[in-house]
């Protein structure tokens, strides 16, 4: 996992609710990332009505990462954020989130 690290959750891109008209704004936010997670509800899987939308947004987030040089890491389960940065993040490493230090074990 390359830092610094980047996490986002419920994007819900292509939803009508998603707040994300256009998945190219969002390209300064991985500017500079070595890892991004995207902590589940990243896109309307399961919901037929979005879908197809959905579908081709995550596709456009999935150029730019790999434009911006960074890797992407999804989760599958979006309450699952505190249990990965604590149990599955291999070795120990300080992640600096504005002043404050966040440890990972």
């Amino acid at each position: 996992m390359e830092l610094p690290l980047r996490i986002f959750s419920d994007l819900h891109l292509g939803h009508k609710a998603s707040r994300i008209g256009e998945v190219e704004k969002l390209r300064p936010l991985f500017r500079g990332a070595g890892t991004v997670v995207f902590n589940g509800d990243t896109w309307e899987e399961l919901s037929p009505p979005w879908r197809e939308k959905s579908e081709e947004m995550l596709g456009q987030l999935r150029r730019i990462l790999g434009e911006e040089g960074c890797d992407g890491v999804g989760m599958v389960n979006h309450l699952l954020l505190a249990g990965f940065a604590m149990t599955q993040i291999p070795v120990m490493m300080r992640i600096k989130l504005g002043q404050n230090l966040f440890r990972a074990y």
